[in-house]
């Protein structure tokens, strides 16, 4: 917790990640772990965040959707090298 308070303290954009540790398409309800997760990361640095990194990213045909509408504004599961 010291660590992420620092982090918090000097301005890092903390970016959410899944709270339950499992591939999207095994949670049955992702809108309301989305939510927890936005929600978590809100309380305690005091703004949303604006970017996530999937459990082991993954998402479902209807992850993206759901982000959008929690607020995310970009994905960092879709890793491109060139």
């Amino acid at each position: 917790m010291r660590v992420a308070a620092q982090a918090r303290d000097a301005g890092w954009e903390f970016m959410a990640h899944a709270n339950d540790q499992m591939p999207i398409h095994k949670i049955e309800d992702q809108a309301g772990m989305i939510a927890k997760s936005m929600e978590v990361i809100e309380k305690f640095t005091g703004k949303p965040p604006i970017g996530w990194l999937g459990p082991g990213l993954t998402q479902t045909y209807e992850t993206p959707d759901l982000l959008a509408a929690a607020g995310v504004k970009y994905i960092g599961d879709w890793v491109h090298d060139e």
